[in-house]
């Protein structure tokens, strides 16, 4: 597989040589013959953690899975682990040895007899900072505790500093693979040695949601009539929050996800729109909907309280568009460098995704409306319900018709988002609104 193939399918190939002979090299096990392994990663670009709501949108180049550091795991099958490594970008020396194009065979290390598959985790520092997962891997405990841990989705949409970096580079990748003896080949630098090898794709564990912009289309008419919209509904309709919500918040390294998050919660009375995960509603936590209907949902800290995103009618007699893009709500002014994003585990449908909108006529009070996509397909026009898979990103415009927006029914989605699949790479998708 080549450096194209790997970005555009989101895959990290790793090649290991196993190789013994009856030399003591360190191994772990006191008998039988130790292995030396040469582990080489392509593919791979280093990089630092990111914010969690807002995101660098997936163009261009920006296609390559980021890895920044590796825990290989040496173990026996359906047994116990015998070896760990760790290694991160920050040590040049074994980074380089791995990464590098020229750096020969790569990094060398020995890992005990009884080893005959690996399993590496790609991004693991972040990992064990967000997670107990280190209490796990252990040498000499079984592998089964490392496969089913319990990750919290929460780990995959870590909160960042920086500006430039992508949500992307926190993802936690997985793959495993089983070492088999080469036959009539040696060594690259051990002659005397037998050589294994072991190749494995680490994928990442989650999927990914995408929203390019936010619009509304001024063109209310009758039904039935054709011709050039004359009407319309409302003067403007601003975005309040937006959040994705019906998602699996637990999901394990063996792709068994649980603890769905359901959109009807008594646990959230204020109807505030926060992670889970705190204890109390954080600064700028925004009202989805009080009462019996209050909701979960990621991005409490995207849109400004006090404004809003405001849509506006402009020339409705041309069916015009309004749209918002990016992350900067102060000024309300579009940045095509920023995307609403969200990584989600893939199991049944595609993560919800819930706009709150306060619709404005020109002599009324607001109406608090709410738009929500009830499903991705595959095709513009019909087609079937998208099963979402890990390492996919879709991405699309959230354009909807100013008669969409209503109150909320937890039991009618109003939103049918269309979806064709590419792996972790851009995918244009088209919402149908009813």
């Amino acid at each position: 597989m080549n450096l194209k193939q790997l970005s555009l399918a989101a895959l990290a190939s790793m090649a290991l040589f196993a190789c013994s002979n009856d030399e003591s090299l360190g191994g772990s096990d006191e008998n039988g013959t130790p292995k030396a392994v040469y582990m080489k990663l392509e593919g791979i670009s280093a990089s630092a953690v990111n914010g969690r709501s807002t995101d660098a949108p997936t163009e261009g180049g920006n296609h390559t899975v980021t890895v920044s550091d590796v825990a290989v795991i040496f173990y026996q099958d359906g047994g116990n682990i015998t070896d760990i490594e760790e290694i991160t970008s920050a040590d040049d020396k074994k980074w380089k040895a791995l990464v590098d194009p020229e750096s020969g065979d790569g990094y060398r290390f020995v890992v005990g007899h009884k080893a005959d598959k690996v399993m590496v985790i790609g991004n693991y520092q972040n990992l064990k900072e967000k997670t107990d997962i280190e209490g796990k891997v252990v040498e000499n405990q079984p592998i089964s505790g490392v496969t089913d841990f319990q990750i919290p989705l929460s780990s995959q949409n870590v909160a960042g500093t920086g500006t430039d970096e992508t949500t992307k580079a926190c993802v936690t990748l997985h793959g495993d693979a089983p070492m088999t003896k080469k036959v009539g080949e040696k060594a690259p630098e051990d002659n005397d040695y037998d050589v294994y090898e072991a190749h494995v794709d680490i994928t990442p564990i989650i999927s990914r949601v995408e929203i390019k912009s936010l619009g509304c289309v001024f063109n209310k008419q009758d039904e039935g009539t054709a011709g050039t919209p004359t009407e319309h509904l409302y003067t403007s309709v601003t975005v309040k929050g937006i959040g994705m919500v019906d998602y699996y918040n637990m999901g394990t390294l063996g792709k068994d996800y649980t603890t769905q998050m359901v959109t009807n919660t008594t646990s959230n009375p204020d109807g505030l729109i926060y992670d889970p995960e705190h204890a109390s509603v954080p600064e700028g936590g925004y009202k989805f909907c009080g009462g019996e209907n209050a909701s979960w949902g990621w991005s409490y800290d995207m849109i400004g309280a006090s404004n809003g995103i405001t849509l506006t009618s402009g020339d409705v007699s041309s069916g015009s568009v309004t749209k918002y893009v990016g992350a900067n709500a102060e000024t309300q002014t579009q940045n095509e460098f920023q995307t609403f994003a969200y990584n989600f585990f893939p199991k049944g449908e595609i993560a919800n995704v819930r706009v709150w909108v306060e619709a404005q006529k020109e002599s009324e009070s607001a109406k608090k409306s709410f738009v929500v996509t009830a499903n991705f397909k595959d095709k513009e026009d019909g087609g079937t319900v998208v099963e979402p898979q890990a390492g996919n990103i879709y991405q699309f415009d959230y354009l909807f018709n100013e008669t969409v927006p209503g109150v909320w029914d937890k039991d009618q989605k109003v939103v049918y988002v269309k979806v064709t699949v590419k792996k972790w790479t851009i995918t244009t998708v088209y919402p149908d609104f009813h």
